[in-house]
């Protein structure tokens, strides 16, 4: 009898351990506010299946748990959706969270395509920071400042336009235009020669390029979350991309960072490829491996020429379907520019285009859903708590579409940029801090004055020189969400276009 009392209140005492534990664990998770969202196996479902259109359906959770922070609860860890300027700014560039919420996500891509690539690191890296500061300063292109760089840029120019009035009263496929002539100018500031020197380098990066933007598709992203071992089946989809990225990476590789070391000079640099062979000679530089160099070269030609193509490319169709914004732009540049080609100092004078540059930035929404962050450790924020690990998405798609926000998101106007004195909005003015299209915090994007100056002398360049008009051969593509690929940016089908010369007298 002694016997069974000793064990019946042992099991009573272990059960009670056992319940305190469990009370102790849902307390805790009471405790834990979570943001509002989907959770289980009907999020993942309903994930997958909208796999293809996430910036919508992230939209849609926002309205239907009327918050601007959403958390996805998934089998396959979390996914928070910012939805609003003001909470990705106050999320990534807090001083009380900036710290844990900067990481990148892990992607199968990421850990085994591009690990030394800049965009995909985490500060925590210690070597990240010092690439980010290397190329920032080699975006300075060899302590020339802007100079070289608006010539090399003017230099390419002059060949578009020759080219373009070849080609004046003749529908024009746009974006292959464009697309050669910015590859144009990548070639020439990591070379420092003319592309025509480097033919096979130009098809190579209009290869990688067409290859990543199908590897970074967020179809192709999430499917590796699932099964990674699809890229090892033979005659699958997953298997046929990845096998292309790595070919195509290997070529460019070989020119662009091996054919280029073989024939490097120390201390004579013909492109930025040349600076980091010679920064790589530097005292404390033993982190800068040949590794990191390649990562840097290839974050250089992908990111200086994709998305640079694509805001064009969408720009110019903008400006097709409102030729009310060319008469202007090409008023404004005729009264501050003249006859002369177009320059950057140009620009403090030119507010309507700098806002016409805004407006299609924002129209078009070239990263939906930003580029994942990753929590690195739990974190407090507006009374919630989101978990360690958390993958968190920037929803650019939401903030630039909130009829909250812009009031009118569906209509492509630039005047929402400017002042009741036609003057361009300081970047500090509350509609300009809505607008994210290059980042915030640490993770803003290093290349945004790079790009900005990019655009805006291809803008005021081609307007001055030419009128633009709907083709012959067939309709104009319409501004709809079907003229554009939904991926991991946003890519415009090809259209056509006439060029019209204009009288600079006009």
């Amino acid at each position: 009898m002694e016997a069974v009392s000793t064990t019946a209140f042992l099991a009573a005492a272990l059960l009670a351990c056992a319940a305190a534990f469990v009370f102790s664990k849902l307390a805790k998770t009471r405790a834990q506010t979570l943001p509002p969202g989907p959770r289980g196996f009907s999020a993942l479902k309903t994930l997958l299946v909208q796999i293809g259109s996430l910036p919508y359906q992230a939209v849609k959770w926002s309205k239907e748990y009327k918050s601007d922070v959403v958390l996805c609860q998934l089998p396959i860890g979390n996914r928070l959706f910012l939805c609003s300027a003001k909470a990705t700014r106050e999320l990534y560039a807090s001083k009380d969270t900036e710290e844990v919420t900067n990481d990148r996500g892990p992607s199968y891509p990421a850990q085994h395509f591009l690990q030394y690539n800049l965009a995909f690191q985490s500060p925590d890296n210690p070597v990240w920071s010092k690439q980010r500061k290397l190329l920032h300063s080699t975006l300075k292109f060899y302590g020339d400042g802007v100079a070289r760089f608006e010539s090399t840029v003017q230099q390419e120019l002059k060949r578009v336009v020759t080219e373009l009035e070849e080609k004046v009263g003749q529908d024009v496929v746009l974006k292959d235009v464009l697309g050669h002539s910015i590859i144009n100018i990548m070639v020439i500031l990591v070379t420092g020669k003319s592309s025509d020197t480097y033919p096979d380098l130009n098809k190579a990066i209009a290869d990688y390029d067409n290859k990543l933007t199908n590897l970074l598709t967020m179809r192709f992203v999430i499917y590796m979350k699932l099964f990674p071992f699809l890229v090892y089946v033979p005659g699958t989809w997953f298997k046929r991309v990845w096998d292309a990225a790595v070919v195509s990476k290997k070529r460019l590789l070989k020119l662009a960072f091996e054919d280029m070391k073989a024939s490097w000079v120390p201390g004579q640099p013909r492109g930025m490829t040349d600076i980091f062979f010679d920064e790589q000679r530097k005292e404390g530089r033993d982190w800068l491996t040949d590794e990191y160099v390649k990562g840097l070269v290839l974050d250089l030609l992908f990111a200086g020429t994709s998305t640079t193509l694509e805001t064009l490319s969408s720009m110019f169709l903008f400006f097709l379907h409102h030729p009310d914004v060319v008469k202007n732009i090409q008023a404004e540049v005729d009264r501050v520019v003249g006859s002369r080609e177009p320059r950057l100092e140009d620009r403090p004078r030119c507010s309507y285009t700098e806002a016409a540059i805004l407006e299609s930035m924002r129209f078009l929404t070239l990263l939906p859903l930003g580029v994942s962050h990753k929590a690195r450790d739990e974190v407090q924020f507006r009374g919630f708590t989101i978990p360690k690990g958390t993958l968190i998405f920037s929803v650019s798609w939401a903030m630039n579409n909130s009829a909250d926000v812009w009031g009118d998101p569906g209509t492509f106007r630039p005047e929402r940029f400017l002042d009741d004195k036609g003057n361009l909005l300081e970047a500090t003015h509350p509609v300009r801090q809505q607008h994210l299209n290059f980042g915030v915090g640490k993770r803003a994007c290093p290349g945004e004055v790079f790009a900005r100056a990019r655009i805006f002398l291809y803008v005021t360049t081609l307007l001055q020189r030419f009128d633009i008009l709907p083709p012959q051969t067939e309709s104009l593509l319409p501004l709809d969400k079907d003229s554009w690929h939904m991926g991991g940016f946003r890519v415009v089908k090809k259209y056509r276009c006439i060029f019209r010369k204009r009288s600079l007298s006009e």
